[in-house]
Formats: structure tokens, C-alpha cells, sequence
């Protein structure tokens, strides 16, 4: 499967993050585990605002955005040509980022390479900042009219170099928070009591992403035997958890087992694609995978 397109990114990385269960009682151990968990909760739910933040209506995301530039903007500025038009981003959303950077960070909680992560990319977004607010109010301005875009010619290798900078630490950033996440999910998936709603929901959750991730092509027998176990399991929590559903009467319920059988007949059919040498088209498989994301996060009493 090809690299997935920048729209797409964001919901991959981030999309399946979710909520630890309740865990507080009386009990002074269960009380104080889960003020840590809320904390951590808190923690994450800040971060991924953080890269959350970084769409608007023009673009998807920040990779997006460079590109737009590098495509509309620069070839007239490197061949020397009368500008017609001139653009750059807005630098509210870098401002947005760091808002919900400076909340995760201010949040206690044992995250020491997350908590680095960000530190690394608002840092990258603060040295590129002062010369996207000069050149937004250039664009603004228009004073890429006023002085035949000097300015916008004499700033563009800094700004290309500053924000490709910015972006190769915003990619540790979603690396940091995907890993970590993950790690979360999985230890929450095996704790979690057998034929219980959190077993069914957090396995779902952990194993729907790793099967996305480990559907690539050119696996070894022993990565396509670990694809297809992945496959099978989540058949398995998609049943059971199908049979709680009804044995509890919730119906409403039933749409994120329907998504979850969706997004797993298309897993199996991608497979037999690429057993067959066919290529996969990787909306195919990403569109259901977001469906599944918006059941399980519509449906959070379930």
C-alpha cells in the first residue's frame, strides 16, 4: 500500500485515541490510579489537539500547506517573474498549536518522551513564527505589490528551510504520541476482563490500527502471518462483543459492530489483493478504518 496522502495522516495517527474506563472506587489504590489515568488522559487529549490544529479550510495539514506554497507561490519567486499572486500561512494556527503544546506540557504525568517530542516542535514552531507573522502581513498587505516582491524573494529560502524543519519535528511529534498511544491501548486491552465491553472495545481499537499499519506490501511469511491473526482476533471481538450487545439490549450499539465488520471484510479483501499481486487502493482501506473511528468515538457509552 502506497504512503498514505497528507488528508489522511491526522486521522491515522490520532483518531483512535480514547478515554480510560472509570477505574474509581472507594478503595484508596483504585482512587489514586485513576486520578494518574485522568491526568494522563488529560494529557494526551491536549496533545492531540495540539495536531489537530494544524487544519483549516484551505488545507489539511501542515505538509499539505508547505506544498501549496512550493507549488503556487515559489516557482515565481525562483524564476524571477512578476508575482501575481502570494501567499503564505496563517500564523494563528501555529499559535493555535502551541496553545494546546503549552497545556500538555504544563500536565503532569509520566510521558518523558512525549513531553520531548512536543518541546522539540514548539521550539521548531517558535523559530519559524516571527517570519510567518512578517510574510502573513506581506501577503495581507499586499506589499508583495508595493516592492515586486523583494521581500518575498530575499525570505524564501528561510522560510522554506525553517518550516521543513518545523515539519520534520512535527512528524516526531505524531510518531511520539501514535507509539505512546498505542502502548496504552494495547496494556488497557490485556487487563481488561475477557468478555467484557472495555476487552471488546480497546481490542478493537488496538488492533484495527495494527492491522492498517502492518498491511504493507512485500511482507515476509512471518509479517503476513501476524497480519492475518490480527484479522482473525478482531472477527472474534467483533462477535463477541456483538453477542453482549444483544444480550444487554443495546441496540444503538450495533453500528460500531457493523463498521467493525465492514472494515474487516475490507481487510480481508486487501490481503487476497495483494496474495493475487494487485495493487491496493489505499482510500479503500482508510475510509473504512475512519468510519470505524467515528463509530467507536460516537458511541463512547457503549
Amino acid at each position: 500500500m502506497a504512503n498514505n496522502p497528507w488528508r489522511l495522516l491526522i486521522t491515522i495517527m490520532l483518531a483512535l485515541f480514547i478515554s480510560a474506563c472509570d477505574q474509581s472506587s472507594d478503595n484508596p489504590k483504585n482512587s489514586a490510579a485513576s486520578a494518574a489515568q485522568t491526568q494522563i488522559n488529560d494529557k494526551f487529549s491536549a496533545f492531540i489537539k495540539a495536531a489537530n490544529s494544524e487544519s483549516s479550510v484551505n488545507f489539511y495539514s501542515l505538509p499539505e500547506a508547505l506544498y501549496h506554497y512550493q507549488q503556487e507561490s515559489q516557482p515565481q519567486l525562483t524564476a524571477n517573474m512578476p508575482l501575481t499572486a502570494y501567499a503564505v500561512i496563517n500564523p494563528s494556527i501555529f499559535h493555535n498549536i502551541n496553545e494546546w503544546l503549552d497545556k500538555g506540557l504544563s500536565l503532569p504525568g509520566p510521558l518523558p518522551q512525549l513531553d520531548s517530542a512536543a518541546q522539540a516542535y514548539q521550539a521548531s514552531i517558535n523559530k519559524l513564527l516571527p517570519l510567518s507573522e512578517k510574510l502573513y502581513d506581506y501577503q495581507k498587505n499586499k506589499g508583495w505589490l508595493t516592492d515586486n516582491g523583494e521581500l518575498a524573494r530575499r525570505s524564501d529560502a528561510e522560510y522554506v528551510d525553517a518550516f521543513n524543519a518545523l515539519l520534520t519535528q512535527r512528524n516526531a511529534f505524531l510518531k511520539a504520541i501514535s507509539a505512546a498511544n498505542s502502548e496504552r491501548i494495547k496494556i488497557a486491552y490485556e487487563n481488561s476482563p475477557a468478555d467484557s465491553v472495555e476487552h471488546y472495545r480497546n481490542g478493537i481499537v488496538y488492533l484495527s490500527r495494527q492491522a492498517l499499519r502492518d498491511l504493507t506490501e512485500h511482507r515476509t511469511p512471518a509479517e503476513d502471518k501476524i497480519l492475518n491473526n490480527e484479522v482473525e482476533t478482531l472477527e472474534q471481538l467483533s462477535a463477541g462483543w456483538n453477542k453482549l450487545i444483544q444480550q444487554q439490549g443495546e441496540q444503538d450499539c450495533k453500528s460500531i459492530i457493523d463498521t467493525a465488520n465492514d472494515y474487516i471484510s475490507v481487510l480481508h479483501a486487501a490481503i487476497n489483493q495483494q496474495a493475487h499481486g494487485e495493487e491496493v487502493i489505499q482510500e479503500n482501506i482508510i475510509l473504512p478504518f475512519n468510519a470505524l473511528v467515528h463509530a467507536l468515538n460516537s458511541h463512547r457509552s457503549c
